[in-house]
């Protein structure tokens, strides 16, 4: 990615991204009074050949989508960061996300089928899920399996990530890319 922007990995880890318990991005009255240099837009370029969204320090208006705030502060003439880098090319690589709920009546097991390569992904969706590897579906967007609940949520055990199986990629739809579910990941513990 150009050096002119903060990459989208540092953006996310460096800066420690806080948008919406649901992954959303924030409104205009969520965040107008925050503090200032924590708050960025998040706008698209509005140009069909860079479909990627961006992250200006600061409040802007041409382009906005919304909002996130950073843990960090940002100072002035900062660059704009990466926010989401589209991904156009679906490479045909596919992955399976494994998980599961427990119930009194048994386990039920899930899969959804991801695009895209995942190196570091399963590190990074264990580092953000509990102390017992379990996660709330709904935080990252993927199906509940069951009406489990912890607290005011239901809770589900993250099991791997792994290639998916030529029956897997035939008959599971595609969830969207590896990279999109580890962003969520990355936000699961980001709130106001």
């Amino acid at each position: 990615m150009d050096a002119d922007y903060i990459s989208e990995d540092e953006f996310w880890d460096d800066w420690e991204v806080i948008q919406k318990a649901s992954g959303e991005l924030f409104e205009f009255e969520d965040v107008k009074d925050q503090p200032l240099n924590h708050v960025w837009t998040i706008v698209e370029t509005g140009d069909d050949d860079n479909e990627n969204w961006y992250a200006s320090p600061g409040f802007h208006i041409v382009n906005r989508m919304g909002y996130v705030m950073t843990k960090r502060p940002w100072v002035d003439d900062l660059r704009d960061a990466v926010y989401f880098l589209h991904e156009d090319i679906d490479d045909g690589m596919r992955k399976t996300f494994l998980y599961r709920c427990n119930e009194a009546s048994g386990c039920v097991n899930g899969t959804v089928l991801l695009f895209g390569e995942g190196e570091i992904a399963d590190d990074v969706i264990r580092e953000n899920c509990d102390d017992r590897g379990c996660f709330m579906p709904e935080r990252v967007g993927v199906p509940a399996l069951c009406g489990q609940v912890v607290g005011d949520h239901l809770s589900h055990e993250y099991c791997g990530l792994r290639d998916a199986t030529d029956a897997e990629t035939e008959s599971l739809p595609l969830w969207g890319s590896v990279k999109e579910l580890v962003r969520k990941f990355r936000a699961i513990d980001d709130t106001l």
